[in-house]
């Protein structure tokens, strides 16, 4: 026997939804300016910062003036803490653009979401430092 034929049906409505929020992630590779002898001459080096942040959201990176740091002066400090050399990050390859909370690098994540930055390091040279390894850690952020 046949099953009956249906005479009414009902319907309704479901909402579908799904929130995406920014969200970005920064991996910082090292700044590395490598063995140098008592010339005292200019080194530079640079060091890339890999972003992933959500497509289309605005990011802004900053830099802070390191462990060692302070009034506008970057300094990486032998073990002691009592010898120091200076140094700097700039966002340009010429090294003019200093890079710090006052000046960030910012922009708009493309489409893929990926980006890499690159930091551009310089010891200016100057007096001689005594020979020890000297070393700073600054911390990388980024607001999405």
């Amino acid at each position: 026997m046949a099953a009956p034929a249906s005479a009414a049906s009902a319907s309704a409505t479901m909402e579908v939804s799904l929130t995406v929020e920014a969200a970005c992630r920064i991996d910082a590779g090292g700044l590395t300016f490598g063995t140098v002898d008592q010339s005292g001459g200019r080194v530079d080096s640079e060091a890339v910062l890999d972003l992933r942040c959500t497509p289309g959201a605005p990011f802004s990176v900053t830099l802070d003036e390191g462990r060692n740091g302070g009034g506008g002066t970057r300094r990486m400090a032998d073990a002691s803490g009592v010898r120091s050399v200076a140094y700097d990050i700039y966002r340009d390859p010429a090294r003019v653009q200093r890079w710090d909370a006052a000046s960030p690098s910012a922009g708009i994540a493309p489409a893929d979401g990926r980006m890499s930055l690159v930091a551009y390091g310089r010891v200016a040279g100057g007096p001689s430092p005594a020979a020890a390894r000297y070393a700073d850690t600054i911390t990388v952020s980024v607001d999405f």
